[in-house]
């Protein structure tokens, strides 16, 4: 019961950490994406409710993916079972980022298909 209660303030201190760093970067980011009209395009035959997400600035993975894998490599040099999940998250932020690339800078409207999300490719 002991060694339980041992890990919570590492936990608790990573995800404090997270949250700040999360915050932080959301503040430069999200206004650097709205200046350089970094937004999700809108398909012209969807709904009249999603036009007004028309804009929105798009990338915001971002945000969350820093914080998570610079903490998470910080306290995978204590654990390196954190070490894999670290990747994973990688990798499933490489294939948001690809999407959001396609859709964004290519203007590839669809993106990646679902099949291709799905095999990570």
């Amino acid at each position: 019961m002991g060694k339980i209660f041992g890990i919570i303030p590492h936990q608790v201190a990573a995800y404090l950490i997270s949250l700040a760093m999360a915050i932080a970067i959301a503040r430069f980011l999200i206004p650097f994406l709205q200046r350089i009209r970094c937004g999700q395009p809108q398909r012209e035959e969807g709904p009249a409710s999603h036009k007004v997400k028309s804009g929105t600035p798009t990338f915001g993975g971002l945000i969350f993916l820093v914080p998570v894998v610079l903490v998470g490599g910080w306290f995978a040099l204590m654990d390196h079972r954190i070490l894999i999940l670290i990747l994973v998250t990688l990798g499933f932020g490489l294939i948001g980022f690809l999407d959001d690339y396609l859709k964004v800078v290519k203007k590839h409207n669809a993106g990646l298909s679902p099949r291709q999300k799905m095999l990570g490719l």
